[in-house]
């Protein structure tokens, strides 16, 4: 952090702000950012934020007790269900020449879920996330942190959620699922998740930012990180800190590539070469 923040100080003429949002606030990363900035004279605000937690019993019944009697009867109606059909199972992603079938079926079947509901996926939005996908997930598999699991029916992935398993947490990041399969397939596989997730001796399930309805029905629990906006000494950034104003809107948001035609995010060498 002296390196870091010591090389800002030295570049401060050509930078004004930094927005560091959605730092965890268990880590001591809120003493250190703040403190570094300063002790280098910057100006520094924060606020809270939430993060969604799961602490993992022991054994996958215990967790599923602690559910509420609905969401405990939709998860018998989807075992039943998916056991009806014979031909499901769900995999995971273990070898570098699984990588490119599951991250072709992770961002389809995300651009097709929102697609259906006359939205834009988060991979079309910022192309960038694709991008550090494609990079870092071969990587994690190798170092072994990557959790890249699917729903499969007949050997085709209906549904696909990503996380990354770093010491005794696993990181949920995203999911995808295709709207035109089987109803309930996303939630279906979520629980698979967590009752692997326990099995294999993880301690708890990290739902990242945000405590939303859906992470509660999981008995996510809330816990407070906090965003974190550093300014350089100047007349224009000393205004600007003044009246404790946040960053927010569309400016602080790449700009999609306008020539991404709708196939282009099917593999990661189809995802570089468009880009």
């Amino acid at each position: 952090m002296d390196a870091i923040f010591g090389t800002l100080w030295e570049a401060r003429e050509l930078w004004d702000c930094i927005w560091l949002p959605i730092v965890s606030g268990w880590t001591g990363a809120k003493e250190r950012i703040v403190g570094g900035s300063e002790e280098q004279g910057f100006f520094c605000h924060v606020r809270p934020t939430e993060f969604a937690f799961l602490p993992l019993p022991l054994d996958y019944q215990t967790y599923v007790s602690g559910l509420s009697v609905n969401t405990r009867k939709q998860l018998r109606k989807e075992n039943n269900r998916f056991k009806s059909l014979g031909s499901v199972s769900v995999v995971q992603c273990s070898s570098q020449e699984d990588v490119p079938r599951f991250l072709e079926a992770l961002f389809q079947l995300h651009e097709r879920r929102w697609a259906s509901v006359g939205k834009v996926g988060a991979f079309r939005q910022e192309p960038k996330v694709a991008e550090f996908y494609c990079g870092f997930i071969p990587v994690a598999l190798k170092r072994g942190w990557l959790r890249l699991y699917g729903l499969q029916d007949r050997g085709e992935l209906k549904a696909v959620q990503i996380g990354y398993r770093y010491g005794d947490v696993y990181y949920a990041l995203q999911d995808a699922f295709d709207p035109a399969y089987v109803k309930g397939a996303g939630h279906f596989l979520r629980a698979n998740v967590i009752k692997m997730c326990i099995s294999e001796g993880i301690k708890a399930m990290d739902f990242l930012a945000g405590l939303t309805e859906h992470k509660r029905t999981w008995l996510a629990q809330e816990r407070l990180g906090l965003d974190v906006f550093v300014g350089r000494p100047g007349l224009k950034t000393r205004l600007l800190f003044a009246p404790s104003v946040w960053p927010s809107g569309r400016y602080l948001r790449p700009v999609p590539t306008a020539h991404l035609q709708p196939n282009a995010l099917t593999t990661c060498r189809l995802y570089d070469e468009t880009l």
